[in-house]
């Protein structure tokens, strides 16, 4: 029997255990990998979903959605680093398309008011081998709010990981209230006071209650540099759990990915 890490509804995060519900994800244009960022994978019902930026799948800018102009192209694939479910033998690198043989998209992104927000999700096949460390929906916060000065966490990975190095990094921040939030019926957004690194961008974000409780609470996103208090901002992570029940409901099927030999 396979090791696996998936949660029963009964339990709840542990904060010494948050590193391994972040992953590696490198994306690949058709010649090379050139991306480097981090995603989750959440389980729903029989299904597995992997949980990133639009720009860190796609190798695009979510305002434009056009490449970004250091990149030679856009990505055509995307790799996740698996641990192996053992702990010791190498990690496990599967390369997944992200768009099918007609050029279709093989993922869906979060639309706001006509504008793409910078959340992606595409259904993938795990293998049986890797180290199952994901989220189920009793893991995600479910308010659409959240308060000012509340304390949130994120793990992630910097820029350096294209030789698939396992090297995450824990940042802290608090939240801070958006002062355009209110004049929307619905803001996807959540902003905080920590200005994350390159490379972090997909991560999941934390937030931590009076009681330690932990709860998945966006996916950090991009730094904001017109607003001095703001320093990053990240999507509510059940923006990401409209598209999968919505995929789920269509039957939409997991992308087989194939093990890259590095």
């Amino acid at each position: 029997m396979s090791s696996t890490k998936i949660y029963s509804q009964q339990d709840s995060l542990r904060f010494d255990e948050l590193i391994d519900y972040s992953f590696i994800i490198n994306g690949k244009s058709n010649s090379e990998f050139q991306t480097s960022g981090t995603g989750s994978i959440l389980k729903y019902k029989d299904k597995f979903y992997l949980i990133t930026n639009f720009h860190v799948l796609t190798g695009k800018d979510s305002k434009t959605n056009e490449k970004f102009p250091d990149l030679k192209d856009t990505n055509s694939a995307i790799s996740i680093i698996f641990q192996n479910a053992d702990r010791k033998s190498k990690f496990i690198v599967i390369v997944y398309p992200i768009y099918n043989s007609k050029g279709e998209e093989l993922f869906r992104t979060y639309m706001f008011k006509n504008q793409i927000i910078d959340i992606s999700v595409l259904p993938i096949d795990v293998p049986e081998k890797v180290l199952k460390s994901f989220f189920e929906i009793n893991d995600l916060d479910t308010t659409w709010s959240y308060e000012p000065d509340k304390k949130v966490s994120f793990w992630g990975f910097p820029d350096g990981n294209f030789k698939n190095s396992w090297q995450p990094t824990e940042m802290t921040a608090k939240t801070v209230r958006n002062s355009q939030v209110g004049e929307f019926i619905f803001d996807p957004y959540v902003f905080f006071d920590n200005e994350p690194i390159k490379g972090m961008s997909g991560s999941p974000l934390y937030i931590i209650d009076n009681d330690n409780k932990i709860k998945f609470l966006s996916v950090v996103s991009n730094v904001v540099d017109d607003n001095p208090k703001i320093k990053g901002r990240s999507v509510y992570s059940l923006c990401a759990l409209q598209l999968i029940k919505k995929m789920y409901e269509e039957k939409i099927p997991s992308v087989i990915g194939e093990e890259y030999d590095y």
